[in-house]
């Protein structure tokens, strides 16, 4: 097959009868190439699974209450598609039955993490069958299918990484057939299953990362991401009002941004699609006169080379103190072989050697647990360890190793003048980053100066 395209929506595109119609729509304008629609689930209906995992974990049957919410939200949206013509309330209903039962395994089982993946799965499960039905409206030929069936993954349940050699083989058997019938497969996001047939999932927010793992498999002409904003921003829209559309990115510079705080997409989305060089487009599904962002290898080049601001919230500084320079750096050892074991994400690491001070920038909720891992461990007395809570990174992003430094005035003037001090400061290893931690309070000040002082606000007044 010459060319295939993949359209992923995500929650907020599907968060209602309305919203799942209007994704229909949006697939038919497209519908001049063959097409993977890839889908997340309806928007809030993931939070609301894992709370229902949780409270059966627990054994509170107050999770039937939260199922039962969840039930009637998705009939209530199957009935107004089947307004349209097509009538999928038996599917949603036995889906349902299938998730009651899946809680009620769970309920009965000791150990609590027991069912989790099978849990959150049933959102995209659900949110398939809608999109489905929807795109039939429209005539279009479409069948459901679960990841399951294409994503081959490791058994690191909640955080699975594909294996994509098998998942290439199986995707390309499952889905070029359909394709070549003219049947628009839509695919759950955000699940795989292990080679035993145990549901995995990829991570919160993964679906972009579904989407351009079959096209990798598919070899893929080019992967849309539709979303409720009109691309990548210099900045997030709800916090600097003027902030600008950016209209390209490298793979490098999306994956700075997303790892940094930018929700527009998965960290991991742009692996799959750098390894075969296919451009990924986030556009907006309620604005599809908007241009968008165009993320790829050789991204248009442009005067403005810083590219945004982001920011991450609820972060800890944990350090490690010690008046022995041997001393630290054998608990650095230790530190890193902890991490690595126990999945902790590190964000920034910074050490004093003239103090004897190693410091990590981790996430809030996992900072209670590394420290008690290492005062497990740790016989040294001279060795002192402790936590900065409710600290932040703001993060700025360019376009190559010699810009940041460059900025660097610009950056720390900004940050004076509107008052904000740094607790650390450190460069990304790509160089195309710079990241300044601060005081929580302070974060969306830090962003404003920034975004003010960088002069993003004129990024697409310029001419380029």
């Amino acid at each position: 097959m010459d060319e295939v395209r993949i359209m992923k929506f995500g929650g907020s595109s599907v968060g209602s009868a309305e919203r799942i119609l209007q994704v229909a729509s949006v697939v038919k304008q497209y519908d001049d190439t063959p097409q993977v629609v890839v889908v997340s689930a309806v928007g809030g209906v993931t939070d609301k699974l894992v709370n229902i995992h949780s409270l059966a974990a627990k054994k509170d049957i107050a999770y039937k209450e939260v199922l039962q919410e969840l039930k009637d939200q998705h009939i209530d949206i199957a009935r107004s598609i089947a307004k349209y013509g097509i009538d999928i309330e038996k599917r949603i209903q036995k889906i349902f039955e299938e998730l009651e039962q899946q809680a009620e395994q769970t309920a009965r089982i000791t150990n609590r993490s027991t069912g989790y993946d099978a849990i959150v799965s049933f959102g995209e499960r659900l949110s398939v069958e809608l999109v489905a039905a929807a795109l039939e409206s429209k005539t279009n030929h479409t069948q459901a299918i679960s990841a399951t069936e294409l994503i081959r993954t490791n058994k690191e349940f909640t955080d699975a990484q594909p294996i994509l050699e098998k998942t290439e083989s199986l995707a390309r058997a499952r889905l070029l057939p359909l394709l070549r019938q003219g049947i628009t497969p839509v695919v759950t996001g955000f699940i795989g299953a292990t080679e035993s047939g145990e549901v995995t999932t990829l991570g919160r927010g993964a679906s972009d990362y579904t989407a351009t793992i079959l096209g990798y498999c598919l070899d893929a002409s080019e992967v849309i991401i539709w979303t409720d904003v009109t691309g990548v921003m210099t900045a997030d829209p709800r916090v600097i009002p003027d902030a600008q559309t950016i209209a390209d990115l490298s793979y490098g510079e999306a994956s700075e941004l997303s790892y940094y705080g930018a929700k527009v997409l998965h960290p991991l989305t742009m692996i799959p699609a750098s390894l075969k060089n296919i451009p990924i487009r986030i556009k907006n599904t309620f604005r599809l006169d908007a241009a968008g962002t165009r993320i790829s290898s050789f991204p248009e080049q442009s005067n403005h080379h810083i590219k945004a601001v982001t920011k991450k919230s609820q972060l800890s500084v944990v350090s490690i103190h010690s008046s022995d320079y041997d001393g630290v750096t054998s608990v650095v050892s230790l530190a890193t072989k902890l991490i690595v074991a126990h999945k902790i994400t590190v964000y920034l690491m910074t050490q004093a050697s003239h103090e004897g001070t190693v410091s990590f920038v981790i996430s809030m909720e996992k900072s209670e647990q590394l420290v008690k891992l290492l005062n497990s461990d740790i016989k040294d007395g001279n060795i002192t360890i402790t936590i900065d809570n409710d600290v932040s990174i703001v993060a700025v992003v360019g376009d190559g190793r010699d810009v940041i430094p460059m900025a660097m005035g610009v950056i720390f003037s900004s940050l004076s003048a509107g008052g904000v001090s740094s607790r650390a400061v450190a460069q990304g290893h790509s160089g195309k980053s710079l990241s300044v931690v601060v005081k929580s309070e302070d974060e969306l000040l830090a962003v404003r100066v920034l975004h003010q002082g960088l002069g993003l606000q004129l990024m697409n007044k310029r001419k380029a």
